[in-house]
């Protein structure tokens, strides 16, 4: 409750609806809008992450082994091309947001095709494990609406990437140890960002 409590009183930047930013319901709208990119950017992976796996040739992955497998290959794909954004200075929001937009257009059509197997009926998923993944993500789900309070993440996973996304490209942060090494989910973080500041 106490996460809750704090997250009303940081809501999520609504800059991009300026007209609605008054009402009991105005948080709500930040996270709704974070949830529509979140799902382009799931999107968007799918759709690459399925070319990639077309081009290894596996014949024998089941719809939702190719799913898994898809969405793997696809977030590294965003991963790596925000990473070149990032080194040519590519970084700004609107080219990134179209070209999310597109790929999940891509994706979600893609997902549509017909498959090979399409008329093979999968298997039920145990219960108890389905209830158990349920309630870890109903039990995380309040703390991860709340603002970020822990230094290392304001620092080195947040505010690096903040910086990227302000320069529009990478900069050194010779103050910041942390920085120099390896970003991947870091650069998940900067596409966040981009799309939704």
């Amino acid at each position: 409750m106490v996460c809750f409590a704090t997250y009303l009183h940081f809501p999520p930047s609504l800059h991009w609806l300026a007209g609605l930013e008054t009402g009991p319901f105005t948080p709500w709208l930040g996270i709704l809008g974070a949830a529509a990119w979140l799902a382009a950017l799931g999107l968007a992976a799918y759709g690459i992450g399925r070319v990639l796996l077309g081009l290894f040739r596996f014949d024998d992955l089941s719809e939702s082994e190719e799913a898994f497998f898809s969405l793997a290959l696809g977030a590294a794909a965003l991963i790596m091309g925000t990473l070149a954004l990032g080194a040519v200075g590519g970084l700004y929001r609107w080219p990134v947001r179209a070209a999310v937009m597109g790929l999940a257009a891509w994706g979600f059509w893609g997902g549509r095709k017909a498959r090979p197997y399409a008329g093979v009926a999968l298997k039920p998923l145990p219960r108890l494990p389905m209830l158990l993944a349920a309630g870890a993500w109903a039990v995380n789900l309040i703390p991860a609406l709340g603002p970020e309070t822990f230094y290392d993440s304001l620092l080195y996973h947040l505010g690096i990437p903040q910086l990227y996304v302000s320069a529009h490209g990478f900069v050194p942060s010779p103050r910041i140890l942390y920085s120099h090494l390896p970003f991947a989910q870091e650069m998940l973080y900067t596409m966040g960002l981009l799309l939704q500041g």
